[in-house]
């Protein structure tokens, strides 16, 4: 048992607390596989934001990192109206903008 003084600094901790009157432990269950991570989920698709996520994919200049960045923050940012956009949101309709831009640009080239 603890000394006296330790129990009356920490009255109400669990450590002191006999076994009978604690909590039973909650168990994990494990799947048969070790070392496998589980497949991230995928959002669906929402066709309202297809183009963009096309013209997006269609950067070939811009990093992956980049990319997947960008691509994650559609449904966040192009969901709320313009008026109503946390400044974060702002920033990246803007960068989004400035991508769909350059493949704009790369395209036009192409057909000249």
């Amino acid at each position: 048992t603890p000394p006296h003084w330790l129990q009356a600094v920490f009255p109400c901790s669990s450590a002191f607390a006999p076994a009978h009157t604690m909590a039973p432990r909650k168990t994990m269950k494990r799947s048969g596989a070790k070392g496998v991570e589980p497949e991230a989920k995928k959002a669906k698709a929402d066709p309202r934001f297809a183009g963009v996520v096309e013209a997006l994919e269609q950067a070939a200049d811009l990093p992956e990192g980049c990319r997947k960045m960008l691509l994650a923050c559609i449904p966040h940012c192009f969901s709320s109206p313009p008026g109503e956009r946390h400044e974060s949101q702002a920033e990246a309709v803007r960068m989004i903008g400035e991508v769909i831009h350059s493949v704009e640009m790369v395209l036009r080239k192409a057909a000249d």
